[in-house]
């Protein structure tokens, strides 16, 4: 019994990264950045929501800047319904890319044309995981969304 090529990547970075194609390149290489977990903020981030008029109601959308977050690219607070909010990255999973401002509709990332919903949701890829998200936690009207670090 001959023993067979243990393992031949013949894919990009891209693809051994995001598209899992082998359990050991998707192990090895999961802490790059673009496909974990939002990234790590260098300290809580703390909205009040009582003074954004854009999340006074279920499905509003807020933008905590970059310079108000220390994040890289917007984080975006969503209001599922009263007292129940979450935050997520506006970078792409796929590539890093910042998805910009949302439509209607939601997120369109400029580089791939990956979309999302208004919640992060992944609904086109080429991205196969939802945008990135934060912890969070509620008093009052103070949204502290949570750094890993």
């Amino acid at each position: 019994m001959t023993t067979p090529k243990f393992l031949e990547l013949v894919c990009t970075r891209r693809d051994a990264i995001c598209g899992g194609s082998t359990a050991v390149a998707g192990i090895a290489l999961s802490s790059l950045a673009g496909c974990g977990p939002a990234a790590s903020l260098p300290q809580d981030v703390v909205v009040d929501v009582a003074t954004h008029p854009q999340l006074s109601k279920d499905g509003g959308l807020y933008a905590v800047p970059p310079a108000d977050s220390g994040a890289p690219v917007n984080i975006w607070v969503y209001r599922q319904a009263k007292n129940d909010f979450i935050a997520f990255s506006g970078k792409c999973p796929h590539q890093g890319c910042d998805v910009g401002n949302p439509n209607s509709f939601g997120f369109t990332c400029p580089c791939h044309g990956s979309q999302f919903t208004r919640d992060g949701t992944v609904t086109r890829g080429p991205a196969m995981r939802d945008l990135p998200r934060y912890d969070t936690s509620l008093d009052g009207t103070k949204l502290t969304i949570i750094s890993a670090g």
